[in-house]
């Protein structure tokens, strides 16, 4: 079972639709911890579904106000299940068990210099080389110029649709970097001249 830090609600509210934002502070948690909560991340919530039973559910980091305050975004899902519970039951005060889990990390290895480079959840390969000063040509960050493209030479990686490549070229390991995010392990890319070889 998975470690536990708690979290107090600071406060809720309505989004869009079926959505509401609950903003959690959390003290006394391990740096750890507080390092893999960034927007576009995760948090693992431990909560009862509706029938009683302690569930845990993966929730999205929509901003994080201070290194131990942020947001998430909860959906009602409308089957009785943690996500209907927490929406009608979280209000400001209410304590919320999140999960420290041991979630595979994932490192990016650049194919033609050997450098690996961390990897924050939610970034996508553009951001993340943008992070550490690694070169690469983009234009409009949004997978329609083509220009900051990338092969794949392995590793788990979720890749977003773009609309430059073409069935062949993907299925030969091409992408644009500002469309793919690492999921876990060691995710091998090649660029500049690695690209061609």
């Amino acid at each position: 079972m998975s470690a536990l830090v708690l979290a107090r609600c600071e406060g809720v509210r309505p989004e869009t639709g079926d959505v509401k934002v609950i903003t959690l502070r959390v003290e006394g948690a391990h740096a750890h911890f507080l390092d893999t909560v960034l927007p576009g991340g995760h948090v693992a919530v431990r909560y009862p579904d509706g029938t009683g039973q302690l569930q845990q559910r993966l929730y999205s980091v929509t901003r994080v106000e201070e290194p131990n305050l942020f947001e998430i975004a909860v959906r009602r899902a409308s089957y009785n299940g943690v996500s209907d519970r927490l929406h009608s039951d979280v209000r400001e005060g209410v304590i919320i068990p999140l999960a420290i889990t041991d979630a595979p990390r994932a490192r990016l290895l650049l194919a033609e210099t050997g450098r690996m480079l961390g990897v924050a959840p939610g970034k996508s390969i553009l951001e993340i080389l943008d992070d550490y000063g690694v070169p690469l040509r983009s234009g409009c960050r949004s997978g329609i110029c083509g220009g900051c493209r990338i092969r794949i030479v392995g590793g788990e990686c979720r890749v977003e649709a773009d609309s430059s490549l073409n069935n062949a070229e993907r299925a030969n390991g091409y992408a644009l970097a500002c469309c793919v995010f690492p999921i876990s392990g060691d995710v091998v890319i090649a660029v500049g001249a690695a690209l061609r070889a």
